[in-house]
């Protein structure tokens, strides 16, 4: 009769945070400059112990990254620019341009309104793809049967893994299917914030809810388009459309669980003053005290893309930021292998993790077919021209 070991609590120690050094993008870029000649490895670990203070925009993060040496240290960028995608750009890149006017902040406002109802409904049918890079900055180390844990919070955030999806946009709704090696179809990761309507659904909320909220002027940025206007809102929770929808968290003896809530937000939009399109959109959560997770950050940017030989303004990249608790559960070992040893509770520090996001490939959703004369050879095989003097063409696919 096989004998039962008793449960017990096992709490690793939890070692304090890594401070990491704060820099400017400036600075940033003097120090790579200054690094070019060390290896791909070094240089990501340089990387790691940095920490931005002011915001990395994707434009200047493409120019940083193909000077770098390899992909270790370039993904060790993307995380350290997509961790600071919250927080103002650099003082150089705001234009010292003079605010509108009240009559033409609401005309800008109403314009993006507008575009929102025109543009929307108005996208095809498509597939797109999107590749997914996860980071997370939580170490444990020395998990075994025969040592406790030591578990280590913020520290650099590491490449957890990546993945791509095919993206459906059929009838207004967006279908994923994760994929992996050779086009398998595969299960979407199980654990994280879940990012949701990213091609329009989230940009309706956030104008619905924007309209019934603070909105307050702040500032010109510079894009290759021109200058865009950037308002900054706040979204108290009884008017609160948005919904953070995180999977999944548990305590000992329960099963694994969804949590959703709808709370208060603020962030900010980006909008061109011309034609309403909105090319960037902030909403930072503010969670309860009470919550299993303590952060919910999601930026998305929107760019002129071509779908079915038209422009259409459409998702580029998204950054989602979550800070939540999670379980690290330590098998003990047992007095002899015929023992029935269950899980033990080692920890449930903080881990934040970061969910990177780009979203390309567009093309029409199905095929375009025309039909062929029929093809007639000479008595090598070659195509001959139709009556009409004109070669055959070939059918297009997808």
């Amino acid at each position: 009769m096989r004998r039962l070991c008793f449960l017990f609590l096992l709490f690793a120690s939890v070692l304090p945070a890594q401070a990491a050094e704060k820099i400017t993008v400036e600075q940033l870029e003097h120090r790579l400059a200054d690094a070019h000649e060390k290896p791909d490895q070094d240089l990501a670990k340089q990387i790691g112990g940095l920490e931005l203070s002011e915001r990395l925009s994707s434009v200047r993060l493409a120019k940083i990254q193909a000077a770098l040496p390899g992909g270790k240290s370039r993904l060790a960028l993307l995380a350290l620019a997509d961790a600071s995608a919250f927080l103002q750009l650099p003082a150089a890149e705001i234009l010292a341009t003079a605010p509108p006017d009240a009559d033409t902040e609401k005309l800008i406002l109403s314009r993006a309104a507008a575009y929102l109802v025109s543009s929307i409904d108005k996208l095809p049918d498509f597939i797109a793809e999107k590749t997914t890079t996860r980071f997370h900055d939580l170490r444990v180390l020395d998990l075994s049967q025969d040592e406790t844990p030591v578990v280590r919070e913020h520290q650099a955030f590491q490449l957890l893994d990546r993945f791509s999806n095919s993206v459906s946009y059929r009838n207004g709704e967006e279908v994923n299917e994760a994929k992996g090696k050779q086009g398998k179809i595969l299960s979407r990761p199980s654990n994280g914030m879940v990012n949701w309507g990213v091609f329009g659904p989230l940009l309706r909320i956030a104008m619905t809810d924007i309209s019934k909220g603070k909105l307050q002027w702040g500032h010109w940025e510079q894009r290759e388009t021109g200058p865009v206007a950037v308002f900054q809102y706040a979204i108290p929770k009884e008017q609160s459309s948005y919904t953070v929808k995180y999977c999944c968290f548990g305590t000992p003896n329960t099963s694994l669980r969804p949590f959703e809530t709808a709370p208060p937000f603020h962030g900010e939009i980006a909008i061109d003053p011309a034609s309403g399109v909105v090319y960037r959109l902030v909403l930072i959560t503010e969670l309860a005290p009470s919550d299993p997770v303590f952060r919910a950050e999601t930026m998305v940017e929107y760019d002129s893309v071509e779908i079915g030989g038209r422009a259409y303004i459409c998702p580029r990249k998204s950054v989602t930021v979550t800070t939540a608790v999670t379980e690290i559960v330590h098998q003990g070992r047992c007095a002899d292998a015929t023992d029935d040893c269950g899980p033990v509770e080692v920890a449930r520090p903080k881990d934040t993790s970061i969910n990177d996001t780009e979203y390309h490939s567009y093309h029409v959703f199905g095929s375009e077919v025309r039909i062929l004369p029929a093809v007639s050879t000479d008595q090598d095989g070659r195509s001959l021209p139709d009556s009409q003097g004109q070669a055959p063409q070939r059918v297009s696919g997808p």
